[in-house]
């Protein structure tokens, strides 16, 4: 008699603890944290690896990252964040061609869509500095502060870098020149940096 009541009172404990658990999140019943949220948290924790030089594990934390972006674009499609970390997400990856659908997709979207932020910009293609790998149109690095602070001019230049002599320049040009409108539709703002 005494064992039944035990094994009925544990049964009764163990349903009442799952219930709880299996209610956990916000008070309408969705999780506390969205897939993008998540997926952000993720990309963050992963570049913060890859600059530790710890690689392998930052390619996890971006494979788990994508999974709940690709989530997030079902959930809500066609925002630009999110399309915006999918690209980065593949990019880092090394799909490079379905990054670039991505980010091409998001800025579709809205052309204007830009980091805020003047640092870090991406620089392309690689330096004298990089060993073969790395000479190539793909290759990308990222700007830092650290190269004006000895730009002379006030306020510094945009496009001035006196401590980055391993960055060089193309210069591209459109094949057919746009009107005047579309320049000024894709023209980015400079953004004040003092």
């Amino acid at each position: 008699m005494i064992k039944k009541f035990i094994f009925i009172i544990f049964i009764s404990l163990s349903l009442i603890t799952h219930t709880f658990s299996a209610s956990t999140g916000s008070s309408d019943g969705s999780p506390s944290n969205s897939t993008y949220d998540q997926a952000v948290k993720l990309i963050k924790k992963a570049k913060k690896l890859d600059a530790k030089g710890k690689t392998d594990k930052a390619l996890k934390r971006y494979k788990r990252a994508l999974k709940f972006l690709i989530k997030a674009n079902e959930k809500k499609p066609s925002q630009p964040d999110t399309l915006n970390y999918l690209g980065f997400s593949l990019r880092k990856l090394g799909d490079y061609e379905n990054a670039e659908k991505y980010y091409l997709l998001g800025l579709k979207i809205d052309p204007k869509h830009f980091a805020q932020k003047l640092y870090p910009r991406v620089v392309r293609g690689g330096s004298y500095k990089d060993g073969p790998a790395r000479l190539r149109s793909a290759a990308r690095g990222y700007s830092k502060e650290l190269w004006k602070r000895r730009d002379p001019q006030s306020p510094k230049s945009l496009w001035w870098h006196t401590d980055a002599i391993h960055i060089g320049f193309r210069i591209v040009r459109p094949r057919i020149i746009p009107n005047k409108n579309d320049l000024e539709k894709y023209w980015i703002k400079p953004i004040k940096e003092y």
